[in-house]
């Protein structure tokens, strides 16, 4: 049988794919807001336990380029590997009394939907100037993943470690004022009865996954804001991604965060 491509059926056929876009992307965002994370937590670890023996080692770091531009404004209980080395290293900082919070994917798993993360990125607040104090400390109780790691993370402002039992850890030393924000609005979250960690706020979330602005960073925030609904304060989103944006001459990442937003809001 040969079909033919009519203007009738085009239309018909085009009609039908956006009613079943937006139907089927009402049904995930119902299952967003309603999924039971305690009835999840083992899929959760499940999911967490292949990323991490399948992960590939990584001499690299999705926080450099962010890192870059922060710079310039300045002139086994239900435990996984990833929760074992976030309460590893959550330990090492609470011990030192210094400020940090956990962001990347535990902090997406903690606001938006459930996704693999075979890694953990954390922030902490180092300031500019004694970073180098700070490095030279942690290097003594955490493996470098890099031979120079001292100097990558000097010059790039990422350390790149790895725990005790070789989850990849990418620390990133915040020195800006925004980053002193979000570790201050940082909050303990519970992933399993073993592991409760700090991380940042999904309106900082959203901050860092908009100025990164990859194409799974607007997927994470699309889930974030599905998820969150009318819980979310944008005001304080736009007041501070506004002037990293202008920073990284980026103003067109705003307008697509409202384009999203209003495009959430319609459903």
């Amino acid at each position: 049988m040969r079909f033919e491509m009519t203007e009738k059926n085009s239309k018909q056929w085009f009609s039908g794919w956006q009613q079943a876009a937006i139907s089927l992307k009402k049904i995930k965002q119902d299952e967003l807001c309603n999924y039971d994370y305690e009835a999840d937590i083992p899929m959760i670890n499940g999911m967490l336990q292949w990323a991490f023996d399948n992960r590939i080692p990584r001499i690299t770091s999705g926080l450099i380029e962010q890192q870059k531009f922060f710079t310039k404004m300045r002139k086994k209980q239900m435990m996984n590997p990833l929760f074992d080395a976030a309460m590893e290293i959550q330990n090492f900082m609470q011990n030192r009394k210094w400020a940090f919070c956990f962001i990347g994917g535990l902090a997406v798993i903690r606001w938006g939907e459930i996704r693999m993360t075979q890694d953990i990125d954390l922030c902490l607040l180092s300031g500019f100037g004694e970073e180098e104090k700070y490095i030279e400390e942690i290097l003594k109780s955490f493996f470098p993943r890099i031979s120079d790691a001292l100097n990558f993370a000097l010059l790039n402002r990422i350390l790149l470690l790895s725990a005790s039992n070789g989850a990849d850890v990418d620390l990133s030393l915040g020195g800006l004022p925004f980053e002193q924000q979000m570790i201050e609005r940082a909050s303990l979250f519970r992933y399993s009865p073993n592991c409760e960690v700090m991380t940042c706020s999904a309106e900082d979330l959203i901050i860092l996954k908009a100025f990164a602005d990859r194409f799974k960073d607007w997927a994470d925030i699309e889930g974030i804001l599905m998820r969150q609904k009318n819980k979310l304060d944008l005001g304080y989103v736009f007041e501070q991604l506004t002037p990293l944006c202008e920073l990284k001459e980026s103003s067109e990442i705003v307008d697509k965060l409202h384009r999203l937003i209003e495009k959430e809001n319609q459903l």
